[in-house]
């Protein structure tokens, strides 16, 4: 349910209240949650491998302009989270997950050849973490490494292609 309410739809509150009461008409007064919130604390108690949860402020600190500042350039802003390398850890050691992951990057295209994006292994970003594309026009990457002037201007090359990569 809560990945049909949250992933799927992308459900507000107030839609989740009103599916809530229905599906208590149908279970004959009997609801799966009270309601949004008991949703929500039921999700926020789910065990996610002892994974807990933090809190982080933060608050605008950039140059405050002189006369009327806006009130989100003084507000304290507080963030919950859990963190999301632990979290992402369990999930892959979880069975439950075993063949609904993608642990490797991809890129998937429709039938007209525009782009299909799912999720965060099929975006730009993880792509570019692992993929890295160096083109010569008319040497191999081998024979342009060969030669002392060639092989800088092919380390070069690579270290902008692949910023996640030293130069060893």
């Amino acid at each position: 349910m809560a990945e049909f309410i949250y992933y799927r739809t992308r459900m507000s509150a107030a839609n989740t209240e009103t599916l809530m009461a229905m599906v208590a008409k149908f279970r004959h007064g009997e609801s799966l949650f009270k309601g949004h919130s008991d949703l929500c604390d039921t999700i926020d108690a789910s065990d996610l491998g002892g994974v807990p949860w933090q809190c982080s402020s933060f608050q605008y600190q950039g140059e405050i302009p002189d006369g009327q500042v806006p009130e989100w350039m003084t507000a304290l802003y507080e963030v919950y989270y859990r963190d999301p390398c632990d979290v992402i850890k369990n999930m892959i050691a979880d069975k439950t997950f075993e063949h609904g992951l993608d642990y490797v990057p991809y890129q998937e295209f429709d039938e007209y050849g525009d782009r299909r994006y799912e999720n965060l292994m099929s975006g730009d970003w993880a792509f570019r973490q692992a993929v890295c594309f160096v083109l010569y026009p008319h040497q191999s990457a081998d024979a342009v490494a060969s030669t002392g002037h060639h092989r800088e201007r092919w380390e070069h090359a690579w270290c902008h292609v692949c910023t996640n990569h030293s130069r060893e």
